[in-house]
């Protein structure tokens, strides 16, 4: 797990990814595409990390835990390959890559229904 710069940052997440159906999810980010999961990590800490720098209630930090942690679970409808290519993408895979936060809520709608 990334290093948190506040102290209550760290549990605040590992309480996060406990929590069901959001580690249904998450697990299956990182089943997909790894770097994306593990991005997903370091952006959900850091956003942690900013909420309370800037003293937002634990309601709110674990609002903006949620979605670090969440803002890429549309990567798991694209495929792994076209995330993991080395090379600059093309109009058609930027477009497919670019539609995955439409694609995040559409899972989320079903798994938390």
């Amino acid at each position: 797990m990334p290093r948190a710069l506040h102290s209550d940052s760290a549990p605040c997440l590992e309480h996060l990814l406990a929590l069901e159906p959001l580690g249904k999810c998450l697990h299956r980010l990182k089943e997909h595409h790894d770097d994306s999961y593990e991005h997903s990590l370091r952006v959900a800490l850091l956003a942690i990390d900013l909420a309370h720098e800037n003293r937002l209630s634990d309601a709110e930090v674990r609002t903006v835990g949620y979605a670090g942690l969440l803002h890429d679970l549309g990567k798991v409808s694209i495929e792994a390959s076209l995330l993991s290519k080395p090379t600059a993408l093309n109009q058609e895979e930027r477009e497919a890559v670019k539609y995955h936060s439409r694609l995040g809520f559409l899972h989320l709608t079903e798994d938390f229904s």
